[in-house]
């Protein structure tokens, strides 16, 4: 069977690192990239070792010259409609770094275009493809702590030490609710099989903070069910760091899970056990044909070779970006806004 061959547009912060993973990926083949700024264009041909018939300033430009299966686009959230627009009139599926967009009206169109062009739209939710996150919802799912009573969940990172001065997202408005939790709540959906119904958020910036706006949040969150969820996150953390998937607790009422650990390395989170009357243990990682952004990759590999879809369409993301937008909706009006204010 030949390759699936990429295109990747976007060579920022995490285009090169997708790049390499296409090349070292079996079944997968990297076909060209694009990057309107030549140094980091340029970069990329020589870390990659591409021709210059490989490397291109425009997307147009590269599906004009080159031949591919797909396009993965790891442009800032604000190009992704117009990106995407670019690529399902040439035909081409898209697998789409998150979010989605940078707001819902762009997500919904860029979901209806899909759609409507008959093109397969996939968000890469990486972190459900993580050993620890697949073993903590296979608990849940059997039922291992009886009913589900409340859930915590704890993220604290310093973008210092990864970023460069000049990136982008030290200027994006609410940057930890906009750039992190859309993979907490997209964890929180896929660990309780829930939706999250409302949510009251609010925020802070720390004083020596690169970002421009608030970069800490405390959120209350409510599942559909009715269960509470408490979340904090911060990323310009001075505090202890924590796992990027966050540390999760679930309190049922036959038992808690736990996570800790994985910091710097979310693959090592260590998942806890306590049923109630019986000693607490450690829980054995899942293992996963392939974690992380190699599964986000493979499953959307494997939906167009006419296999299983992925859960994480552009369709089903909607949900976890309008749980976004509802936290700064929230911190921006100070009230309890429903999700379903979003998605209508």
């Amino acid at each position: 069977m030949p390759p699936v061959r990429f295109i990747v547009t976007g060579l920022g912060s995490w285009g090169p690192g997708w790049a390499e993973l296409i090349q070292a990926q079996d079944g997968v083949e990297l076909a060209a990239v694009v990057e309107p700024m030549d140094d980091r264009r340029q970069a990329v041909v020589e870390a990659r070792g591409l021709s210059p018939d490989q490397a291109y300033a425009d997307l147009q430009t590269a599906l004009d010259h080159v031949e591919t299966d797909a396009v993965l686009v790891v442009t800032p959230p604000r190009t992704h409609l117009e990106v995407a627009r670019i690529a399902f009139a040439a035909g081409k599926p898209v697998l789409m770094e998150k979010p989605l967009a940078a707001d819902m009206a762009d997500a919904k169109a860029l979901v209806e275009l899909a759609e409507a062009s008959g093109n397969l739209l996939i968000v890469s939710q990486n972190y459900r493809y993580r050993p620890p996150m697949v073993a903590l919802r296979t608990l849940l799912q059997e039922g291992v702590i009886g009913d589900l009573l409340h859930v915590q969940a704890n993220c604290q990172e310093d973008m210092r030490l990864f970023y460069e001065a000049t990136n982008f997202r030290y200027l994006m408005p609410h940057p930890h609710i906009i750039d992190m939790t859309i993979h907490h709540w997209d964890l929180l959906r896929y660990l309780t099989g829930q939706e999250v119904e409302r949510v009251y958020a609010t925020s802070w910036n720390i004083p020596d903070s690169p970002y421009q706006t608030d970069a800490s949040c405390a959120i209350m969150l409510k599942l559909d069910d009715g269960t509470p969820v408490l979340y904090e996150g911060s990323s310009a953390t001075h505090r202890d760091r924590t796992s990027w998937s966050s540390w999760w607790e679930f309190e049922g009422t036959n038992g808690r899970i736990w996570t800790d650990g994985g910091v710097g390395d979310p693959h090592l989170d260590t998942v806890h056990l306590h049923v109630y009357g019986e000693d607490p243990e450690i829980v054995e990682n899942i293992a996963v044909a392939e974690s992380d952004r190699h599964g986000s990759l493979l499953a959307f590999v494997a939906a167009l070779r006419g296999g299983e879809l992925p859960v994480h369409t552009g369709r089903d993301n909607l949900n976890s970006l309008a749980t976004v937008m509802a936290c700064v909706e929230s911190v921006e009006q100070d009230r309890i806004v429903k999700v379903e204010e979003l998605l209508g």
